[in-house]
């Protein structure tokens, strides 16, 4: 029998997360994943208690795939950081004068 548990379509599964494991004390009570409509989710969910003393679970979920979208790849982050960064002040091709700028140390309070 396979040890790797397997989400099935239109099932989500829950694993507690005992405060010891937390990372913070805003961590999820509970993690997990769920498939809808093909679509693989993540899960994550904390216990409350209502003002009438009855246990509620409130949580979000968000696309699995959506969590790595936003994460570059090294090759990615290497093209970024070796770049060379755009020139801010170009003078036109008209413009033969020096661009004069104001010194940073007049205006510095001190």
């Amino acid at each position: 029998m396979s040890d790797k548990f397997e989400t099935k379509e239109g099932t989500f599964s829950l694993i507690k997360v005992y405060p010891e494991n937390k990372k913070k004390e805003t961590s999820p009570d509970f993690f997990g994943e769920a498939k809808f409509k093909g679509v693989e989710l993540r899960l994550s969910a904390w216990a409350r208690l209502t003002d009438s003393g009855k246990i509620r679970i409130t949580g979000y979920i968000e696309e699995k795939q959506v969590q790595n979208q936003d994460k570059p790849t090294d090759a990615q982050l290497n093209d970024f950081l070796m770049t060379p960064q755009m020139k801010v002040f170009q003078a036109s091709p008209e413009s033969s004068a020096p661009v004069q700028f104001d010194s940073p140390e007049d205006d510095l309070p001190f």
